[in-house]
């Protein structure tokens, strides 16, 4: 059953750990709008700054986007050095903030990874989830999902991990994937994508919101 009162979850996730599809689950279950690359797409149309840019940028601590995303010229060619600042990393981490704070108080919604968790530490209800899975199972995950081989699919997953870790403890004050940054840390491997949804409903009707 839907909680009588607005409430925002957020999903931080290992590669490969299926975050994404618990997050999609409770928001099925609850229907309530789900943010992961759609949160691209509104501060895109927010800012009026092409999505791609914040694609590219999407939790790194990259400080401009990639060049050949504006047709191999270089920024400082394209733009101004006060619009080259808008679009530094701190910049567009600024303004992806921002969106979510409007979101978060637009009512009940489930936000993956962005540091929302962080973003919106002094919102409540806030419920803070990080996914996990045990790497055999990950590697499988992302080799069907990227149709690749194991060591291709080991390698990415440690990639976009660091990336991620990196943003986060970058921007934040906690520490990625560390227990003592989330409230609730459901490792998949162990209980399923679904049993990882049905644990994260459990607490939230334990947390009384």
């Amino acid at each position: 059953m839907k909680p009588a009162q607005p409430f925002i979850i957020t999903i931080g996730r290992q590669f490969g750990s299926g975050g994404r599809g618990v997050a999609k689950i409770l928001a099925d279950k609850y229907n309530i709008p789900l943010y992961d690359k759609e949160l691209i797409n509104r501060v895109s149309r927010e800012t009026g700054i092409c999505g791609e840019v914040f694609s590219t940028c999407d939790e790194c601590t990259n400080n401009y986007p990639n060049s050949s995303l504006l047709g191999g010229w270089s920024l400082s060619t394209l733009f101004s050095t006060t619009n080259r600042d808008m679009l530094s990393g701190d910049s567009l981490f600024a303004m992806q903030s921002e969106t979510i704070r409007r979101i978060a108080d637009e009512g009940s919604c489930v936000i993956v990874g962005r540091i929302a968790d962080y973003v919106l530490r002094h919102h409540q209800p806030l419920i803070s989830v990080f996914i996990t899975a045990d790497m055999e199972d990950r590697v499988k995950r992302i080799m069907e999902y990227e149709n690749m081989d194991a060591q291709q699919a080991a390698v990415l997953i440690k990639k976009v991990d660091k990336m991620r870790s990196s943003y986060y403890n970058f921007y934040s004050e906690k520490t990625w994937g560390s227990a003592d940054s989330y409230q609730l840390c459901i490792n998949t491997s162990k209980i399923g994508i679904e049993g990882a949804a049905q644990l994260v409903m459990q607490y939230v009707e334990q947390f009384g919101v």
